[in-house]
């Protein structure tokens, strides 16, 4: 077998001893004298024998050592081309080059399980096993735990005529009023500040807070508790029993009359037997709990529905909430179908996700589930549900349809050889986004699957236009070979290359490969990306910012329109005006990339092809701000001339000017210390700034304060003041 080359550079080091008189002596007519040329290869002489015999020699002419390719190159395992019309020899170790990518472009089927076996074997591929000699997870009995309060148990179910919050909120939009900052208009997103333009609702912990917006004079006209805990440590007849129950609020939308509020809720039972041996169990979901507020005063619970699950993302659309949860199994038993399919609850009751609502994902690495709820706000009904073996972490969504991205890991075979005593093998592995589509035209099924190199940065990332899905990615990936000496049971790795680079790509419907641009940025990630129309955006850095500007007014061919490079990097980019693009960021050292204070930058994106920084503004003391991971903690409004954001001192109020730039019109202080919970909107004249301590008034023309408004201290279950000695 002929030996192959991987992908390094071999040297050959060829000394040749030649005299001034020797040279002076070669002439074309007297070659004779100076053949018989020995090639050397690390101190040992080179066979280029040909296969019928045949050597030919090398030749020295004037100086020149002449030497025969094709017998040379194929002494040392090359493959030797010749094209005739360039006059080209290619050499080809048979080893590819480095790649820029490690997974490759391509779609793939959700294929739905015929039997709970069939589901069960893919389970028992990535089942991952917690037993040891002295532990035994089994199923625990929590049915003494339960799923939601009373109060929703006992709740009389909704009917049409009792639910109409179509009406009311088009009567509200009628209002001037701001809504939470979302990546798709007419998509709302689930946060803990919403206002319905009369009244404004602030979710913290357990609680829930409505006030009525007047100006200055704004009250307080309701404050609730809406989570929930138990707490049993001890129980007669075991060693040890630790059981408690945790549904904490996360993120709520309004609707009408009608307030859902999302919950993460935890439920954890472990205890050991008089055998000794332990039993445990850990389950997560989420709760959708739907109420009627048409009195704010006394929020009414109508029905606590939910899926198993930690919660990825919620959007509201219409009257639909969207909720996608991510679900985790460590152990399952193959007569309880429980213990292996995801459920969905209403009102207390689990209920197994049927098997033709499940389907599997092309790449399966661990043993969880997406879980997929659709719940209608006006009937109160879960109306749809869908759950694909596999993971996700990020969601886009537009009108049609909603698309889920996943991390998966990725490795390749690249090529394998024989080299001396070891088969040698080169390896590839790289982070790849794995897509799903699920079309929002009627049922919930998952209609295309498809699998990208490289990961997204957020959500932002993803944008559907015109019928098709543009994302960019980071690639990054190593190369290595692995040697294994059969005989002996050796085995040994050698590392070749690890790059990193960024990428556009443009995907169908069915999310095949349109077009693409690879290789950008090398050594850079992408820390933010905005999609308008035909452009894309996106920054990536290492210790500058470069903002890419990208044409996909052809899908099949984009086209990078222009880079421009500033110190430090936007996390997050926002469409000021069709010519302006606001960048929040971080300032940094344009020498060593230590990242430095907050600041804004405006974008001239006028000319595609010459993009430059119109502005740019530093915040002074700030070093984080929860805008850098949470783009629902910034109010940004061209009409208001309104860019506020909280930092890790205050609340920041700033404008801009094409002329003079960015100002800082106000920084509230909210006298707390967790600004990351702390949101801006306006209703008609004034602009509130609501902490989980205060909101605040500001007159919206002057951008004074004109009032502040101390919130009732947080209400908690009593347990948990019981659980962690909590004191008022």
């Amino acid at each position: 077998m002929k030996k192959r080359l991987a992908a390094t550079a071999l040297l050959l080091v060829l000394s040749l001893a030649i005299t001034g008189a020797a040279s002076s002596l070669l002439t074309q007519t007297r070659l004779d004298a100076y053949t018989g040329v020995t090639v050397l290869l690390d101190g040992q002489a080179l066979d280029y024998t040909y296969d019928d015999g045949t050597k030919p020699d090398p030749f020295l002419v004037n100086g020149v050592t002449y030497l025969p390719v094709r017998a040379i190159a194929e002494a040392l395992g090359l493959d030797v081309g010749w094209d005739g019309e360039t006059a080209t020899v290619t050499l080809d170790s048979g080893a590819p080059a480095k790649p820029q990518s490690t997974a490759a472009t391509r779609t793939a089927s959700v294929t739905t399980p015929r039997t709970q076996a069939e589901l069960l074997k893919v389970l028992d591929s990535v089942r991952s096993y917690y037993y040891d000699d002295y532990l035994v997870y089994e199923e625990a009995d929590m049915a003494e735990v339960p799923m939601a309060t009373a109060a929703a148990a006992e709740a009389p179910a909704m009917n049409e005529a009792a639910a109409e919050p179509e009406a009311a909120l088009e009567a509200d939009r009628g209002a001037d009023y701001s809504g939470t900052n979302v990546q798709v208009e007419g998509i709302d997103e689930g946060d803990i500040v919403k206002t319905d333009g009369e009244y404004i609702y602030i979710l913290r912990d357990y609680d829930l807070v409505i006030l009525k917006a007047q100006g200055a004079n704004t009250q307080v006209v309701c404050h609730t508790m809406l989570g929930d805990g138990a707490v049993e440590e001890d129980r007669p007849g075991y060693d040890y029993y630790n059981r408690y129950y945790d549904r904490m609020p996360s993120e709520m939308y309004v609707s009408g009359d009608r307030l859902a509020v999302v919950s993460y809720t935890d439920e954890y039972l472990d205890y050991e037997d008089l055998d000794g041996r332990w039993h445990w169990e850990d389950d997560t979901y989420q709760t959708v709990d739907i109420y009627d507020v048409s009195d704010k005063t006394a929020p009414k619970l109508l029905r606590s529905l939910g899926q198993d699950g930690y919660d990825i993302a919620s959007r509201l659309y219409g009257d639909t909430l969207y909720l996608v949860s991510q679900y985790y199994i460590y152990d399952w038993e193959e007569d309880e179908p429980r213990t292996y399919l995801p459920c969905v609850y209403e009102n207390g009751q689990a209920e197994p996700v049927a098997l033709d609502c499940i389907g599997i994902l092309p790449v399966v690495d661990s043993a969880e589930y997406l879980v997929i709820g659709a719940y209608d706000l006006r009937t109160g009904r879960m109306t749809d549900r869908l759950s694909l073996l596999g993971s996700g972490s990020d969601v886009y969504m537009s009108r049609d349809n909603l698309y889920i991205a996943g991390y998966v890991w990725q490795d390749a075979e690249l090529s394998t050889w024989q080299e001396s005593v070891y088969t040698v093998t080169q390896r590839s592995s790289g982070a790849a986004t794995q897509l799903i589509r699920v079309g929002l035209d009627g049922s919930l099924d998952a209609d295309a699957a498809g699998l990208v190199p490289g990961y997204l940065e957020s959500q932002f990332s993803m944008d559907e236009y015109e019928g098709n899905l543009r994302l960019v990615t980071t690639v990054s990936g190593s190369v290595w070979r692995e040697y294994v000496d059969e005989e002996y049971g050796f085995s040994n790795t050698q590392w070749d290359s690890w790059n990193q680079s960024n990428a556009l790509w443009v995907l169908d419907q069915e999310l095949n490969l349109v077009g693409s641009v690879e290789n950008l940025a090398e050594n850079e990630q992408i820390y933010s990306a905005r999609f308008a129309g035909n452009t894309a955006y996106f920054c990536t850095y290492r210790n500058t910012d470069p903002l890419f500007a990208v044409d996909l007014s052809d899908p099949a061919n984009p086209v990078v329109l222009s880079e421009l490079k500033i110190t430090g990097f936007s996390e997050y980019l926002h469409q000021w005006t069709p010519d302006l693009l606001l960048g929040l960021g971080l300032e940094a050292d344009p020498d060593t990339g230590w990242t430095e204070e907050l600041k804004l930058v405006m974008f001239d994106v006028s000319d595609p092809l010459d993009v430059s920084a119109a502005a740019a503004a530093i915040v002074p003391d700030e070093y984080w701000s929860a805008a850098l991971y949470n783009h629902k903690a910034v109010l940004i409004d061209k009409e208001k001339n309104l860019i506020c954001f909280p930092g890790g001192n205050a609340f920041y109020v700033y404008d801009y000017d094409e002329v003079r730039g960015f100002a800082l019109r106000a920084a509230i202080d909210l006298d707390t210390s967790w600004y990351s919970a702390a949101r801006a909107l306006y209703i008609g004249d004034v602009l509130y700034i609501a902490g989980d301590a205060s909101v605040a008034m500001l007159d919206l023309a002057r951008l004074r304060v004109i009032g502040q408004l101390d919130l009732p201290a947080e209400l908690y279950p009593e347990v948990w003041r019981d659980y962690y000695g909590w004191v008022e």
